[in-house]
């Protein structure tokens, strides 16, 4: 029995070009599907960062760390945790900084001091914090207490 000439080992370019659209489609579909949860997770770690560092800002007035009051700065994306009785008269030492990404903003309260010994607010300070789908509302009351949704 004689053998044919050319024998088919290979794939065909229709082939290849149906597997490589194939794998275009599953890396464009992955890629939409978990955006959205990569930014929702960024703006819930986001969220907890900062309502930690109000409590840890919080704690160390409490405690009378360092024999001072110590307080929060927001400005545009950044978190700064300091130690003095405002900002601009902070220990520059003690300063500790987040900066989140360009997607999440701060506004409302620019600047909370919590104030030796109870570590208690002279009014009350509303913190929103939002990214382009999602926002969320921290406020603390005189008494210092930290409420967040």
């Amino acid at each position: 029995m004689a053998r044919p000439f050319f024998t088919s080992r290979g794939f065909t370019l229709l082939e290849l070009l149906l597997v490589l659209a194939l794998g275009i489609i599953l890396t464009t579909a992955s890629y939409l599907l978990s955006v959205p949860a990569i930014r929702s997770y960024e703006f819930q770690r986001m969220r907890e960062t900062v309502h930690r560092e109000l409590w840890r800002a919080r704690s160390d007035t409490i405690a009378n760390t360092k024999d001072s009051n110590w307080g929060i700065r927001f400005s545009g994306s950044t978190l700064t945790r300091y130690r003095g009785n405002s900002y601009p008269s902070r220990q520059i030492a003690d300063d500790i900084v987040y900066t989140f990404g360009n997607q999440i903003v701060f506004s409302g309260a620019g600047e909370v001091t919590f104030l030796r010994p109870e570590g208690t607010v002279t009014s009350t300070q509303i913190i929103f914090l939002s990214d382009s789908v999602r926002s969320v509302t921290i406020t603390i009351p005189p008494s210092g207490a930290i409420l967040t949704p």
